[in-house]
This record gives C-alpha cells, sequence and structure tokens, in this order.
C-alpha cells in the first residue's frame, strides 16, 4: 500500500514538475517574442484617405472622469474603402511636470457611433471600432464620423498637484491631422496659477504650445492646432491644476496579477518549508565503520534498500542459503542444467526472506532446475512484497512524496500564474511591475525546492550512506587483509558474498580469493550462471551480469514497484 501511494504520488509530481518546465520555457518564448514585435517600427501610412477636420471636447467632472465626443472629417480619394477604425487604448503612459512616466489605466464605458455601424473586435489585445459595414464599399469623397465614450482616467496619481493629461487624436494615423481642435470643459474655473501647455509627443518633450492657439475662459479651454504645423500624430494636453482638483477619483489598476505574482512567492515559501523540513538536519553526523554491515541487514535487505534489480534479490537469498549449508548448486558452470537441490531441512534458524524462497524452491521436491520450473521466478514477487512490508515504512516517508506532490504542482501552477500575469501586465500599477521578475525567480527556485525535497525518512537516508561506504570496503578490500579476515573466520567469504553481488563486486572479489573449488562452493565463480539459469529466456533480464547491481526493474530496487533506491497606443486608419 505503501509503495503503491508513493510511485502514484511520485508519477504524478514528475508530470506536474514537467509541464512546469514546459510552462515556463513557453512563458519565455513568448516574452521574446512579445519584446522582438514591441522594438518593430509602428509607423503607418494612410491608405487613400486624409483627415481634413478632427475635434475633440472633453467633458470633464470632478472625479476625472470625461465625456470624449470626436468628430472626424475624412476625405477617401480612392475606391474601395469601407469606413475607418479607431484603437482607444485602455493603457497609456503618462510623463507629469516632474517627468515621472507611469502608466495609468483608463475604463472606456457608453461607447457609440452616432448614426453609423459600427463593431468592437480585437486586434493583439487592444479593442478596436470598426466603423461601416463589409456589404459596401464607400465612394470617394468627405464624410464625417462621431464618436462618442466616457473616459475614466482613474484616481489621482501626483503629490502636491493634480494633473489633467490627455492625448487627443491618437498616435497613428498615418497622415496629417488638419483642422486639429480640442475643447475642454473642467469641473471648475482654473486659476492664474494653472498651466496649459501642449506636447506633440507622451514625454514632454516635444513642446508645442507655441503651435496652438487656445483661450482659457473659465473652466473652458479651447485650442486650435496652428495651421503654419503639421500634426502626425496625438496632441497631449496638459493641464496643472491645484491639489486637491479632482477628488473621489478611483485607482482603475486591477489586482489580478499582483495576487498572481504574489502566489508565486506563497509557493516559494511554501516549497522551501517542506524542503527544509525534510532535508538531513537530523541525521546524525557519526561516521559508518568500514567494513561492519549496517544495522545488521541482511544483504536482501541491502540489495532492497540500495536498488538492486529486481531479479538480483532471489538469486541473492539463493546465494545466501548456499553459503549456510541449506542448499547445494549443483552444476553451476552450466546455464541450463544447473540445479538446486536441499541438503539441511532445518529452517529454525533462517531469516524470514531465507525461509520465503526455501520453502518455495523446494514445494514440489529436493531439486528443482531452475530453467524448467518457471515458478522459481514469481518467488521475486512474494519476497518483493515482504520486503516492502518491512523496509518501505522505516526507509520511506510517505508524508514527504504528499509534500514532493504539492510542491510541484504549486511549481507547475506558479508557472501558469506567472504567465498569465504577465498578459495582464497593463492591469497592475506600473509601481508594482517590478515583481515579475522576482515573481519569476521565485518561480524557478520553487522548482529546486520541489525537485530537492528528500523522500526518504532520516533513518533511510543514514542507512543509504552506510550502505555505499560498506559498498566501498569490499571494492578496495586488499587481497591479502581478506584472507586475514577468512583465517580468522572461515565462513567470511560466505557471509560476504551476497552483499558483494547484490551491490554488483562479486566478480572483483571472487578474483581476490584463491579457494579450492569442490562441489559446495563452486557456484562463487558462477552467479552469472545462476541468475541466468532463473531467468533464462526473459528478454528483459538481459545477461543478468550481477556486475550491474543497481537498476530498474518490475520489483525490487529503486525505481520499481517495490521500493528501493535510485530517489529519484491610439490612433485609426481605414479598412
Amino acid at each position: 500500500m505503501i509503495e503503491r501511494r508513493k510511485k502514484l504520488l511520485e508519477f504524478f509530481s514528475i508530470v506536474f514538475f514537467i509541464l512546469g518546465i514546459i510552462s515556463l520555457i513557453i512563458c519565455s518564448v513568448l516574452i521574446v517574442r512579445f519584446f522582438s514585435n514591441s522594438t518593430k517600427s509602428t509607423d503607418s501610412v494612410a491608405d487613400g484617405f486624409t483627415i481634413e477636420s478632427y475635434e475633440v471636447n472633453l467633458d470633464v467632472d470632478s472625479n476625472n472622469k470625461i465625456h470624449v465626443t470626436e468628430d472626424i472629417n475624412v476625405n477617401f480619394y480612392e475606391d474601395g474603402h469601407h469606413g475607418i477604425f479607431r484603437f482607444i487604448p485602455e493603457w497609456l503612459k503618462y510623463t507629469s511636470k516632474n517627468n515621472k512616466t507611469m502608466s495609468r489605466r483608463a475604463k472606456i464605458t457608453n461607447l457609440e457611433c452616432k448614426d453609423e455601424n459600427y463593431e468592437v473586435d480585437s486586434i493583439h489585445g487592444k479593442e478596436r471600432i470598426k466603423i461601416g459595414s463589409s456589404y459596401y464599399t464607400l465612394d470617394p469623397g468627405n464624410y464625417e464620423y462621431e464618436i462618442s465614450y466616457d473616459y475614466d482616467m482613474g484616481g489621482d496619481i501626483y503629490k502636491g498637484f493634480d494633473e489633467f493629461i490627455f492625448h487627443a487624436f491618437g498616435d497613428y494615423w498615418g497622415t496629417e491631422i488638419k483642422g486639429a481642435k480640442v475643447n475642454i470643459t473642467l469641473p471648475e474655473d482654473i486659476d492664474s496659477a494653472s498651466k496649459v501647455l501642449f506636447f506633440a509627443d507622451k514625454k514632454r518633450k516635444k513642446d508645442i504650445t507655441s503651435q496652438v492657439n487656445y483661450t482659457v475662459d473659465g473652466n473652458t479651454i479651447t485650442a486650435v492646432v496652428s495651421k503654419d504645423y503639421q500634426l502626425n500624430g496625438a496632441l497631449t494636453v496638459d493641464v496643472e491644476l491645484p491639489d486637491g482638483y479632482f477628488i473621489d477619483a478611483r485607482v482603475n489598476y486591477k489586482s489580478i496579477a499582483f495576487i498572481l505574482c504574489s502566489f508565486c512567492f506563497i509557493s516559494l515559501l511554501i516549497s522551501f518549508f517542506f524542503w527544509n523540513k525534510n532535508k538531513d538536519s537530523d541525521l546524525s553526523d557519526g561516521e559508518h565503520v568500514a567494513g561492519v554491515v549496517p544495522g545488521g541487514l541482511e544483504a536482501v535487505e541491502m540489495g532492497y534498500i540500495y536498488g538492486g534489480r529486481g531479479q538480483l534479490l532471489l538469486v541473492t537469498v539463493i546465494i545466501q542459503l548456499a553459503g549456510k549449508g541449506y542448499i547445494r548448486i549443483k552444476n553451476p558452470s552450466s546455464k541450463k542444467n544447473l540445479k538446486i537441490i536441499k541438503v539441511n531441512t532445518s529452517v529454525s534458524n533462517m531469516t524470514d526472506a531465507e525461509k520465503l524462497v526455501y520453502e518455495g524452491l523446494f514445494k514440489n521436491g529436493n531439486e528443482v532446475n531452475p530453467v524448467e520450473d518457471k515458478n522459481v521466478r514469481k518467488l521475486n514477487d512474494k519476497l518483493c512484497k515482504m520486503l516492502e512490508a518491512k523496509i518501505d515504512p522505516q526507509i520511506y516517508n510517505i508524508t514527504s512524496y504528499v509534500e514532493f506532490f504539492i510542491s510541484s504542482v504549486l511549481f507547475f501552477v506558479s508557472s501558469v500564474a506567472w504567465g498569465f500575469a504577465y498578459i495582464m501586465a497593463e492591469d497592475m500599477d506600473s509601481a508594482l511591475r517590478w515583481l515579475f521578475w522576482p515573481a519569476f525567480v521565485a518561480i524557478i527556485v520553487t522548482g529546486f525546492f520541489a525537485a530537492k525535497t528528500p523522500k526518504k525518512t532520516a533513518y533511510g537516508i543514514e542507512t543509504q550512506a552506510a550502505v555505499e561506504t560498506y559498498k566501498d570496503y569490499l571494492s578496495n578490500i586488499h587481497k591479502k587483509d581478506l584472507e586475514a579476515k577468512i583465517k580468522e573466520n572461515p565462513d567470511y567469504f560466505d557471509e560476504i558474498l551476497p552483499y558483494a553481488f547484490i551491490l554488483g563486486i562479486s566478480k572483483a572479489l571472487v578474483k581476490k580469493y584463491d579457494f579450492e573449488a569442490n562441489v559446495t562452493n563452486r557456484y562463487r565463480k558462477y552467479t552469472d550462471n545462476l541468475t541466468s539459469a532463473i531467468y533464462y529466456g526473459d528478454t528483459n533480464t538481459g545477461s543478468g551480469s550481477s556486475s550491474s547491481g543497481s537498476g530498474c526493474s518490475s520489483c525490487g530496487g529503486g525505481c520499481s514497484s517495490c521500493g528501493g533506491g535510485c530517489s529519484s497606443c491610439g490612433g485609426g486608419g481605414s479598412w
């Protein structure tokens, strides 16, 4: 049950983790493309029309809400036109008198095109008003268009003064705007301290106030662009007003992008908490003693923890039984004729794993040929289930797998959320847009902590390290030291051979010891044959070499079904 839950959590965690990486890559590509497109020239040329006059009337209330009426006289001097289109942007950058540029979001409501057919569509995320009918074209000549709408400029974003700023006409008509006129009606009279300025750009660098004939009468400003000046884009009207002139104005920024960015930081904190809680800070710093089997583990348990291939677990127990004299392996040099013979019938001193394999081998007699009896290999499944029940609760922390899953989901959701936040960047107060990049970094770090969240208990990690130490010891033991150990304990070689086998170093170990072969110990040189005999004809087994002690299979060891290691801007035109 633990293994099944672990595998499901691990599988879906990896899926969400990969989806998170893909989402980040897609978002990065889209951002690069966005910036690439934004650097392209936005200049346009009018196609067969001129603007003969353009009058904008602005009726401003005390909340800085404007009722806008645009009267446009267009001369179509070529055939094939249906009408005009107009972009009225919700977002524009405004530079104040103190040279601070801020993006301000406006609300556009009550749009109407008097006596004309029109529709509103979207181009690159910007709403476009198309005036005219696609069913017929216009004859060459002059046509009058009247567009009206309410434009909510939002709250006061400046300290110490109020400022009325409006970009009239739009930037990209592609032709000179003749007869450009702006009429402004403010909610209260303008005092003598107020300044009225006109610019031909948004950044207040191109002051053309001298090219505009304007009058101020109480709360009304009338401005006409001089006929001597060629106006090709927007005319920015800038009126400096006393602080508090506009009242009860509400900021039009939305909070969705900010909330999504905040979610990225929250995800980081959660994934960091899970990682920090599970990291190995609670482990002892004691050194592992070389040459000592960690925790009294038998070879098959060590193999299960370390990540030995599933098939090798069964073979390990058989080698262990042979070393203890419970069985004898006959004809070990022959893969097909190898036989396992019962020798000792006493099972009282056997471990649970040994007893399970022993009884399974000789269920139908005192001798078995693994090549002929295909039921032998099925013992490995039973062995795996027994090891799973015994070891998994000690080795694996199912809570950390749940936390790994949560962190992976947060990584994926944060990646998607950041992408949506960036798409809706204009909805965020420009003063807060710096949050996008820390949020992006937060997502990457979230992924790091998710991937690094330990899946094993402190005991599991400690034991894994001890197994590595024991493997290093067996791998590097000198011949004279091995012979000295055997001299002290004649059974020493048979005791360590199963460990060497499951750790993939049995061949090298056998070469270090010159022993006199007899019928009971000849199998030491032919452990590969034992593996091949049990899994003969199994295409998934391969050569069965014990030198490949770690790997993945259907049972036992890491990455398997039974556990183990391997923890793994405005304007318009014609149409």
